[in-house]
């Protein structure tokens, strides 16, 4: 029987049109939890369809295949009856075996030495899932009907009007009890989770992805299709990405023939969890190329992050246009005094930021989209749909231009004088399974 494997951990420091498209699979009783005998493929109720019946060891069951162009923390190996995919990461190691075909050997492998390593077969269907930064890849995969357990937040903070509405029709509650939380997640066929959660060790089901760890716009987008593989839905991820790269691509080149100057962006947050408020000129290389593909510049500060004022203050007065990333709680919608108050800035000095002498401010957060229980889209969706990312900078930065005319923001708001949209379940127009899977 394989079964998952562990050594000592490694230590490493939330629209495409595919969003209304649905698979919807008929789901039956729960699936088996119990352990595999060695060779032996176990089918699951409602797989029935992708059961391999008459196995060649010849035939190729992965005629759709993807491979990490932009990424170097992912990767996967097509065999002809299973694949084997790597988190580089997380140093996890999946081996996807189609259904109805043989368990490969782990020792016929070659396996490079791994934190976990799994066998799990596939394509599958019902899901466990327990973070919200998959959701929005998942429901362009056409898979949100299958998630079968979730944490009840993950459905309060979704920005998904079809996620949220699957949270109001079906029990989906993934129990705080760890002991049932297990029955639960092995009574699943996948359980998607953050790379910082530990798999059980018996847990074949475990698939973790570092999508918001991986540094680049695209970078981070092309996990769609790490995502894919479990579910054999490359085609569906391969298609959906290549749209969001393409639209990225041509955006960034049209914006080379932009003759403006370059504004200045200082991309920033603020917090005081511990100790002295604490201020941040990020230098994150996706929110850089970002800038950068905008036809603007970026503060040149590096990762600043300092409890000095003054300092933060002088490298601020270089800005034309900010972008507050700063967390706000309870609710609470940002306004221009909230930003004067978070970061020291008193009404007396104003005039000496230049990005506080424009009518209106060009200050702008990163709340425009979110739920009706505050969660973020900017934490969901913006983090597949980097080529919508990429126009709401144009649209800050150079809003005369063609593409930013055109545009109008998602997740960038003007903190001045605009609202967000709030998305709630009644926004959404497509059939939600109600059933529960029990």
């Amino acid at each position: 029987m394989n079964t998952p494997r562990h050594t000592a951990p490694a230590s490493f420091l939330s629209y495409p049109k595919f969003a209304f498209f649905y698979v919807l699979l008929v789901l039956g009783a729960e699936a088996n939890p119990a352990r595999r005998q060695e060779g032996e493929s176990e089918p699951i109720v409602g797989q029935t369809p992708f059961l391999v019946t008459d196995y060649n060891e010849t035939t190729d069951y992965f005629p759709n295949k993807v491979y990490a162009n932009h990424s170097e923390f992912w990767d996967v190996e097509y065999h002809n009856s299973y694949k084997i995919a790597t988190d580089y990461i997380g140093n996890f190691t999946y081996v996807l075996y189609q259904r109805g075909t043989p368990i490969p050997e782990e020792a016929s492998l070659n396996l490079a030495p791994s934190t976990f390593v799994s066998f799990m077969p596939i394509p599958v269907a019902t899901m466990t899932i327990d973070e919200t930064i998959p959701m929005h890849m998942i429901e362009v995969l056409g898979q949100i009907n299958n998630i079968k357990y979730s944490d009840n937040a993950t459905f309060g903070y979704a920005t998904s009007p079809c996620l949220q509405k699957l949270g109001e029709n079906v029990n989906l509650t993934l129990s705080s009890d760890p002991e049932l939380r297990e029955i639960q997640t092995q009574s699943t066929d996948i359980h998607i989770a953050s790379i910082y959660t530990s798999p059980n060790v018996s847990e074949n089901t475990y698939y973790a992805s570092s999508i918001s760890s991986d540094p680049g716009a695209l970078h981070r987008a092309e996990w769609i299709e790490f995502l894919s593989l479990p579910f054999n839905l490359e085609a569906v991820a391969s298609e959906s990405f290549n749209m969001v790269e393409t639209n990225y691509n041509n955006y960034k080149e049209e914006m080379l023939q932009v003759a403006e100057t370059k504004p200045v962006i200082a991309w920033i947050s603020t917090y005081t969890y511990y100790g002295p408020r604490e201020y941040i000129i990020f230098d994150s290389d996706y929110k850089l190329e970002y800038i950068f593909a905008a036809q603007a510049s970026a503060v040149a500060a590096g990762q600043f992050n300092e409890t000095t004022e003054g300092d933060f203050h002088d490298l601020l007065k270089l800005a034309d246009i900010v972008i507050d990333e700063a967390y706000i709680a309870g609710g609470e919608q940002k306004d221009i005094q909230w930003f004067m108050d978070s970061y020291g800035i008193a009404e007396e000095n104003a005039m000496d930021y230049k990005f506080l002498s424009t009518s209106p401010a060009s200050v702008f957060d990163v709340m425009g989209r979110q739920s009706d229980s505050f969660g973020l889209d900017w934490y969901e969706g913006a983090v597949y749909r980097a080529d919508e990312v990429l126009l709401d900078v144009i649209s800050a930065a150079h809003p005369q231009s063609r593409l930013g005319a055109n545009h109008n923001r998602t997740w960038l708001k003007r903190t001045e004088d605009e609202t967000p949209v709030i998305v709630s379940a009644a926004d959404c127009q497509v059939l939600i399974d109600s059933r529960n899977f029990d």
